[in-house]
């Protein structure tokens, strides 16, 4: 039953975050309580952070069970994988602000279709790093509620890919090209 809270919580997490991604959410909430586009950026980074205290909870509450005893080579191939997603990341972010992504400032540049850098081998680095990241952390620590932000993670993503791509298609008309030419999350497949 613990395992269930876990998991209800991260879908909880993940469907505001996709919700109030959604452009016409954005477009309606910005009419009526926002005037910037960063106000709603803020107010969205806001959300996401409070979405996260059930997850954080629930895990801390019933996820510290270990699935396995971590092992010298479990640790290593953990810490491989968990320096690779944080590196993924950092370079991931290098065509955004950061100050901008979470709302603390206005996005200075004109939007456009990043393909090169990371972009050139995947569609979504930011996922890809992430998904290194958890993995490693799972071989570190492998304790139910890390297993749990896995596993909910990787269900939770299609359904990111699809509605985010969604977004992308119609804001950029060279995205139809670069999906067929780009995988989604790993390199070469």
């Amino acid at each position: 039953m613990e395992l269930l809270y876990q998991f209800f919580s991260w879908a909880i997490y993940y469907f505001f975050h996709s919700f109030f991604a959604d452009k016409n959410i954005k477009k309606r909430l910005q009419s009526i309580l926002f005037k910037t586009k960063q106000q709603y950026r803020l107010f969205y980074t806001m959300v996401a952070l409070l979405t996260l205290i059930g997850p954080i909870i629930t895990s801390l509450h019933f996820g510290l069970n270990p699935l396995y005893v971590t092992q010298t080579w479990s640790t290593i191939i953990g810490v491989v994988l968990v320096i690779l997603g944080l590196l993924v990341l950092y370079f991931s972010f290098q065509h955004f602000s950061p100050s901008a992504f979470i709302g603390l400032q206005n996005e200075k540049k004109e939007l456009v279709l990043h393909t090169n850098g990371l972009h050139r081998y995947v569609r979504h680095p930011l996922y890809s790093g992430t998904i290194l990241l958890l993995a490693g952390l799972f071989f570190i620590k492998p304790i139910e509620a890390v297993f749990v932000f896995n596993v909910s993670t990787w269900l939770y993503l299609p359904l990111g890919i699809r509605l985010e791509e969604h977004k992308l298609l119609k804001e950029f008309p060279g995205y139809k090209n670069y999906k067929k030419k780009v995988p989604a999350l790993v390199p070469f497949f």
